[in-house]
């Protein structure tokens, strides 16, 4: 280990040298700042001096900022500028072992997140009946179930009886053979597990947790390299052994949903946890990096992860397990999580919110100046950040962060592939698909859903997916299974109040903005055809594509290699005449891997693998309110609103036909403004202050939201003053998104007023002065309710972030 400790830049005030001693580590180390501050910089030097000083990392990449670790540095001239000498540069590329891991994708390394660990039996018994418990709690989220409900609570308690019941008989847990234990007990009637919960909802559990045994969700949670920290960790003998520092990416964007990013980081906090109860050390041994960790382990919110996160940062110092945490929200961090940080980096925080969450933490770590410490976060440059670690130095550090030794740029899907086919696609094929000889290996087995479902309509041209490339989810398309409820409706005599609803006396909509045509209904009597058993142990062989398969692949990446392409660039770009140009464009169109829209008079096209809607000017990331209810409590919620007939005789009895995620458009200005102090204040201090923060408006109405308990409003002035104003700020998770994966509402967006107009309104209404003006999407659950036999409908909106009715203008 490198006794100079870590080198993480210089000081401001005198240009020495700043280091942190390695033992740091074990307290942890938070890294808070707002966008462009350069904290993820800051971070990655971290993880590189981690690398010198022989620790190795497992990083978590939301963004694809962090794969660029894999990138050494290229330009020695510029090093050296900026104060780095090119040999340590070289040195660095040359001990570091980067591997990005991609769960649910082949393009990197390909993850299998099982959430049960093989290594539950080796657990001691105080440590088993915890882990059994945290288990059952991932697995109750992940079949749709709220662990907190009573519902939910039943189903732990489930789950955790047949979990213990497995290891009892000394099978070997994981997915599979939980669900294979569950439904022997169907045999019975669940008899010995209904004291915990309804047999019915038993049933339900079964078929959800059937379902992730196929589709896309079978290569998360069972193909790929299995979740191994050892293998992350380089100490394996397959794939480490090399006297290289494995820094192992697990990035995250090629998941669709946020419950599938939870539960990745779930099992992997859950297997570091277990594995480092069989690896203690007094000295750091292994650093574990969440860029942005707002949306795992937020204040209210209990995702899937969260438990386990709070578990690691409370007790892995004590087995060499370093924890390292990067947010630009801090108000949306449970505080008890961040309590347990010893070394805290303050980059540029401008709201009040962020300032306000910090500050007892700051007080506590630096009494004496802290007022002070406060006070200059909001002038910081990018790069320039205040280190506090009270058990390392005396009082605050103004650092200025190094320059890296890697490069700093984001990678995307192609990118990544690009590089696993170079340097690790053979190195970890033997590891692929590796499970346990004891695991057991029979097909699963499926159960019957005790009510019937009203599944919401598909496309009546529903796009396939192309031999190689993997597209995000179509603009406009309906919203993906895990965004779309089960739809039995089972509605009570309670009328609803106060809810935005539009009666229709008309068929139900198609979903979103697109037209749609309903699937044919079911035969009423026909039972369905039991699907052909599978061969037991022989696995399944893709075929391998043809050449028209290939072509369209390659035509699909070179359409990808730029934003949008009319037919004639894009013959350019194949080599090939216009026509056949214009051929395999519209192959790529009707295929789903290709979206087209009219720029004046002219035709573009692009790939819905860039992630942009280059149709409606957005770029591939975008930033957006997290949506704390699925799909799920979306369709509770609205079935306790479904109107029922008075004395059955009046009015109409409603069911649920269709739950659908949307989301739409606010305008986030951030502002400046100048407050007169009380009379009091003046007499001992200035007469004004200035403060900082953001409001949000409608695009279409400028009226300003607000948020209360009640849920969302919108008005011309909800406070006298912008800072006033009680909004999202410190009540919501900000992530960013990937456009075109976002169920936007395109009508809504086109019809947007001019960020002109919105900064007119901020001076006008508030006095402030805006200082930027962005894009921020909210999500909405937009539930019909069926009435007279279908021949009726009534929409419902509920915002997804308490999930209280709201009324939402509409452009008009």
């Amino acid at each position: 280990m490198n006794d100079e400790g870590l080198w993480l830049g210089r000081r401001r005030d005198d240009g020495n040298a700043t280091q942190l001693p390695p033992r740091a580590l074990l307290r942890h180390v938070m890294a808070l700042g707002s966008s462009g501050s350069g904290k993820t910089v800051l971070c990655k030097v971290v993880v590189e001096e981690a690398v010198r000083n022989g620790i190795p990392v497992i990083c978590v990449d939301p963004q694809g900022d962090l794969c660029s670790l894999v990138e050494g540095a290229k330009d020695p001239q510029a090093l050296a500028q900026h104060g780095i000498d090119p040999e340590v540069a070289r040195e660095f590329a040359e001990r570091a072992d980067v591997v990005i891991f991609t769960p649910a994708s082949p393009k990197g390394v390909p993850l299998s997140a099982d959430p049960v660990d093989p290594g539950l039996g080796t657990l001691s018994p105080a440590e088993r009946l915890q882990a059994l418990t945290r288990t059952a709690s991932m697995v109750t989220s992940l079949l749709g179930f709220d662990a907190d409900s009573d519902e939910g609570a039943g189903l732990v308690a489930v789950l955790d009886g047949v979990l213990a019941e497995m290891l009892d008989a000394g099978r070997e847990p994981s997915l599979a053979a939980l669900g294979d234990t569950l439904l022997e007990h169907e045999k019975d009637g669940f008899a010995r597990l209904s004291r915990y919960l309804d047999p019915k909802k038993i049933r339900t559990a079964c078929q959800r947790l059937a379902r992730l045994d196929v589709g896309a969700r079978r290569l998360l949670f069972h193909e790929g390299v299995p979740i191994d920290v050892d293998v992350l960790l380089g100490r394996d003998s397959q794939s480490g052994g090399d006297g290289r520092i494995r820094v192992s990416v697990v990035y995250l964007n090629t998941l669709g949903s946020q419950d599938d990013k939870d539960f990745v980081v779930a099992a992997l906090a859950d297997r570091l946890y277990s594995w480092m109860l069989d690896h203690p050390s007094a000295s750091p041994q292994a650093l574990f990096y969440i860029d942005e960790v707002s949306p795992f382990i937020p204040p209210v919110r209990k995702p899937a992860c969260k438990e386990g996160l709070a578990l690691l940062f409370k007790q892995a110092r004590k087995y060499g397990v370093c924890c390292l945490m990067a947010t630009q929200n801090p108000g949306d961090v449970d505080y008890r999580a961040m309590s347990q940080f010893g070394t805290w980096a303050l980059g540029r925080l401008t709201t009040r919110q962020d300032l306000k969450k910090i500050e007892p933490s700051i007080k506590s770590l630096d009494p004496v100046h802290s007022d002070a410490l406060l006070a200059a976060l909001p002038g910081l440059r990018p790069g320039q950040f205040t280190l506090l670690s009270p058990d390392h130095f005396d009082s605050a550090v103004p650092l200025e962060v190094r320059w890296l030794l890697s490069e700093h740029c984001t990678f995307d899907e192609e990118r990544i592939e690009g590089v696993a086919d170079e340097r690790w696609r053979t190195r970890f094929a033997p590891l692929v698909g590796k499970r346990d000889p004891r695991a057991p290996s029979a097909p699963r087995a499926s159960a019957q859903e005790p009510e019937p479902e009203v599944v919401a309509p598909q496309k009546s041209a529903q796009r396939t997916q192309p031999p190689v490339t993997e597209p995000t989810t179509r603009p406009g398309a309906p919203v993906a299974a895990e965004r779309t409820a089960p739809l039995a409706a089972q509605p009570d005599a309670t009328p609803p109040r106060g809810l935005e609803s539009q009666d229709r006396d008309t068929p139900i909509p198609p979903t979103m903005d697109d037209p749609v045509t309903p699937p044919a209904p079911a035969a009423p009597h026909a039972p369905a055809a039991p699907p052909a058993p599978a061969a037991p142990h022989a696995p399944a062989t893709p075929p391998a594509p043809n050449a028209r398969e290939q072509a369209v692949t390659v035509a699909a990446n070179r359409l990808a290699g730029k934003s949008s392409m009319t037919a004639k660039e894009f013959a350019v770009a194949l080599g090939c005449s216009e026509k056949k140009a214009r051929s395999m464009l519209k192959e790529l169109v009707a295929s789903g891997v290709a979206g087209q829209f009219k720029d004046g008079r002219v035709q573009r096209f692009w790939a819905y693998s860039t992630g942009a809607r280059p149709d409606l000017g957005l770029p591939a990331r975008v930033l957006a309110v997290a949506a704390r209810i699925d799909a799920n409590g979306a369709a509770a919620i609205a079935r306790e609103h479904a109107r029922s007939k008075l004395l059955g005789l009046i009015g109409s009895d409603e069911q649920l036909a269709r739950v659908v995620l949307v989301y739409r458009l606010l305008y986030k200005v951030d502002f400046r403004e100048t407050v007169e102090r009380s009379v009091l204040h003046r007499m001992v201090g200035a007469g004004s202050e200035e403060r900082l923060g953001s409001v949000y408006f409608h695009p279409h109405t400028l009226d300003v939201l607000s948020l209360s308990r009640d849920g969302v409003a919108f008005s011309p002035r909800p406070a006298e003053r912008a800072s006033a104003v009680a909004d999202l700020d410190g009540n919501a998770a900000f992530a960013e998104a990937t456009a075109a994966a976002l169920p936007i509402s395109e009508a809504d967006y086109r019809a947007r007023r001019s960020e002109r107009d919105v900064a007119r309104e901020t001076k006008t209404r508030f006095a402030a002065t805006p200082v930027s003006i962005s894009n921020v999407f909210f999500p909405l659950w937009e539930i019909t309710l069926q009435h007279d036999g279908g021949a009726g409908y009534r929409v419902v909106t509920i915002d997804a972030l308490l999930g209280r009715p709201v009324t939402w203008p509409a452009p008009t």
